[in-house]
């Protein structure tokens, strides 16, 4: 397909972006002195994020590149919903850990995935990715999935924000991760969740760029719901009671996402 084409050479930037992010998860999962100055409970969740990246995120981000160079369509928004993902979790790496020895690595990374995903961007003809769809159901259910998930997270982020603003006092997931503030918050709260809102919004109004924008923001979440469940996983193990019931919710979460979009490339057109 001409649109695959047209990103194989940038596309290639995949692979120090890999190599980048299998340095970092592995310092981070075997060197003791990567979080040494961050609290228990936020190193807890900085490691359950290093196993999700090197064992799940790294393996589908390289997958999906491969089958990006053999021209499988569909690839092409797990690649980029994936390197959506990789942009998220290096703007916390960069701003919500403390100053150590991978921080030049760190900001290499989100460097280089910013660029790429602005050129991928850039190169793309999304009136030929429209042509590509030919289903209206489908496109509806993925609208409601992605106002039902910015619904759900503005509901459970503000839920905490609210009340520690009324009340003059620090939300107590900030006061746990010992930052001066949560930059998870920051990035849904500013542009995540907009973004879902946004992209379902084009979908449903069947805009070009909506079909680009929809399917990656699906991908970008299925790995944000299993990354998160990682992380809960990983604070379990550590000796941080949580919720286990949040497990299952968003491991819930992730089925419905891969189902949702599955269907909505069940019915593309056949050109």
């Amino acid at each position: 397909m001409e649109q695959l084409k047209r990103i194989k050479k940038i596309s290639l930037l995949t692979l120090p972006i890999s190599i980048l992010m299998a340095i970092t998860s592995l310092y981070g999962i075997f060197s003791d002195s990567i979080y040494l100055h961050e609290t228990k409970n936020y190193a807890a969740q900085a490691i359950g994020q290093d196993f999700v990246n090197l064992f799940f995120v790294l393996p589908v981000f390289i997958i999906s590149f491969i089958l990006l160079q053999r021209n499988v369509f569909v690839s092409l928004f797990i690649w980029c919903g994936t390197l959506m993902y990789i942009i998220y979790t290096f703007v916390i790496f960069c701003f919500g850990v403390h100053f150590n020895i991978l921080f030049l690595i760190y900001c290499l990374t989100l460097g280089f995935s910013i660029y790429l995903l602005i050129g991928t961007i850039s190169l793309l003809d999304y009136s030929k990715i429209r042509e590509q769809f030919n289903t209206e159901h489908s496109t509806k259910i993925t609208s409601l999935y992605l106002f039902i998930i910015a619904g759900m997270f503005y509901f459970i982020w503000l839920k905490e924000i609210i009340p520690a603003i009324i009340e003059n006092k620090i939300p107590q997931s900030i006061l746990d991760s010992g930052l001066p503030t949560s930059p998870v918050f920051v990035l849904d709260i500013s542009i995540v969740l907009p973004a879902l809102i946004i992209a379902g919004i084009l979908l449903l109004k069947k805009k070009s760029f909506g079909y680009f924008i929809a399917p990656c923001l699906l991908t970008f979440l299925i790995v944000m719901t299993m990354a998160v469940g990682g992380m809960f996983i990983s604070l379990n193990s550590k000796g941080f009671q949580n919720d286990l019931s949040l497990i299952s919710v968003f491991t819930l979460l992730s089925v419905a996402g891969i189902v949702v979009f599955t269907l909505l490339f069940k019915n593309r057109a056949r050109l």
